[in-house]
């Protein structure tokens, strides 16, 4: 933490003196949603097509026919290699069955036994998510900001009271957030990366006695000049998948398209980051908050870099020296109109992408729908959805607006369309 004497250069040339720690009790670690971790089952999608599947049986037991033919779905569409399985020959051993965890430690199911008899039960965020009124950005922030240790979900109540005896509570991914933005503070946007060998040596250890994301992102950057003094430094991920529940939490933040993944070879080292961009926008947001709370700053952080999403991947669309073309010959496809409401006025249509550029969607014809602006930022929000037999499906949110009630449940499709990415992306909220 920057002494408030001191310039930012002469905090530069102090050298970082690492505390004296213990465990506070002996199994203190950053726990994912599950002890043996499914990197898969923190996409985005497949989060949101479990909550859809949970949504259409709700009630029924996770055991049921039912659900098993829903997950098989979600199997074949986003998962056809069959790894991981989401269903089993055995119903009694499927994803819910073996790793219910990740949707409930997610705040997408309701803990075992709060349904009547027993049945799944989404909780109000689930059930929100599941609907589309919160989308998956606004999703990624509630777990940005929502995600605690302990975690009463998932954790059991002697673990919970180990934590609270200790006086301990915190929010990893929150923490993860702040610390990258410090990061960038501190040393510019090159530097807001984390690594797993940064969190299992430096930031589980140290915030168990200071979580001050400025204090954190210092001894990172001492870390990467010399890792000998961290050495004495408790060793909170001794066990066999302790790391890899450590890089579920850059996984989750990756897949949710906050941070970006430098493949290095090695997951221990593999550089997750903050776009220079995003970056930039997460230190404006804290400036003025050094008296702040804890919690205020990384809620700032974390509502800056997701408002910031939807901005940039338009922005990044429509720098591209493709994106005239494509706009010329989706408009032509589709009558220079509004899919939805006729809307013939040029200045306020905008081509659309179905299978989005940034998860390797192309700029073909057949990629394209014509959309008015504003129910095209519904439709990239996922507040908006068209499936491939026509229907149009609004959140329940924005269907209370009489403007967008009126709009039209089934509309005819043009002839050019990819029908399966429309509908991949209907049930899903992309096309991976």
């Amino acid at each position: 933490m920057r002494h408030p004497h001191r310039t930012k250069d002469e905090d530069s040339k102090l050298p970082f003196t690492v505390p004296t720690i213990t465990k506070p009790f002996a199994d203190y670690k950053w726990r994912w949603m599950e002890f043996t971790p499914v990197e898969s089952f923190n996409r985005i999608d497949i989060l949101l097509g479990v909550a859809r599947a949970i949504q259409d049986v709700e009630g029924e037991l996770a055991s049921s026919n039912a659900f098993n033919a829903r997950l098989q779905k979600v199997q074949t569409d986003l998962l056809p290699t069959g790894s991981p399985s989401l269903t089993s020959t055995n119903t009694d051993r499927n994803l819910i069955r073996r790793q219910g965890r990740y949707w409930r430690g997610l705040d997408i199911l309701a803990p075992v036994g709060a349904g009547e008899g027993h049945g799944m039960t989404l909780t109000p965020m689930g059930r929100s998510f599941a609907n589309g009124s919160v989308s998956p950005d606004d999703f990624v922030r509630h777990a940005i900001a929502t995600h605690r240790l302990p975690n009463p979900s998932i954790d059991t109540a002697k673990r919970v009271q180990e934590w609270h005896g200790a006086g301990l509570s915190m929010r990893p991914l929150s923490i993860i957030v702040s610390v990258l933005t410090a990061l960038a503070a501190q040393a510019g946007p090159n530097a807001a990366y984390l690594t797993n060998e940064q969190l299992h040596r430096v930031l589980v250890p140290l915030s168990i006695v200071n979580k001050d994301p400025d204090f954190l992102a210092e001894a990172v950057l001492a870390f990467r000049q010399d890792k000998s003094p961290f050495a004495l430094l408790p060793n909170c991920a001794p066990g066999a998948n302790d790391r890899r529940m450590l890089r579920e939490h850059l996984l989750f933040l990756h897949y949710g398209d906050v941070l970006t993944l430098e493949d290095v070879g090695e997951n221990y080292r593999d550089r997750f980051r903050l776009r220079e961009t995003d970056a930039a926008i997460a230190v404006e947001a804290i400036q003025g908050l050094h008296e702040a709370s804890l919690d205020e700053r990384e809620n700032a952080v974390a509502d800056a870099i997701v408002t910031v999403q939807r901005n940039r991947r338009s922005v990044e669309v429509l720098d591209r020296p493709s994106q005239a073309k494509f706009r010329r010959d989706v408009l032509g496809a589709c009558d220079s109109k509004c899919l939805i409401t006729g809307e013939t006025l040029q200045d306020v249509l905008i081509a659309c992408h179905i299978h989005e550029v940034k998860d390797g969607g192309s700029d073909h014809v057949s990629n394209g729908i014509t959309l008015r602006a504003d129910l095209h930022i519904l439709f990239d929000s996922q507040k908006l959805r068209i499936g491939d037999e026509g229907q149009v499906t609004l959140a329940p949110d924005i269907a209370e607006f009489p403007s967008y009630s009126a709009l039209p449940a089934n509309i005819e499709l043009p002839e050019h369309l990819n029908k399966a990415a429309l509908r991949i992306r209907y049930e899903y909220g992309i096309v991976s």
